[in-house]
């Protein structure tokens, strides 16, 4: 979800003072830094370092998947979507439509 931000253009506007601050959670380019243990290694980002140096970013750690809200809401959703799809209605929340999910 980091490619959901042009990075550059933000950099550019906090830079400017166009936009006076950002707190994220999740940048371009993301994919390789989570997940693994990354002590000691280049994290290879071109924007991480840039957004660190800034006084008006805030990164956060991307950790929503981890509380205990998060989990049960997804698998409360996955379960309303499996009934619905074995009960031949619409998916509540389908990200496409059903006759190319189900081919």
């Amino acid at each position: 979800r980091g490619s959901l931000i042009d990075t550059e253009a933000m950099i550019s506007a906090l830079e400017s003072g166009k936009l006076g601050g950002a707190g994220i959670d999740v940048i371009e380019k993301e994919f390789h830094l989570y997940y693994y243990d990354m002590r000691g290694k280049d994290l290879d980002n071109p924007y991480l370092d840039r957004l660190r140096a800034m006084d008006n970013v805030i990164l956060f750690h991307h950790m929503a998947f981890y509380c205990e809200t998060s989990v049960r809401g997804m698998v409360h959703n996955c379960l309303l979507c499996a009934k619905a799809l074995e009960e031949g209605r619409e998916l509540p929340h389908r990200l496409a439509r059903s006759e190319l999910v189900l081919g």
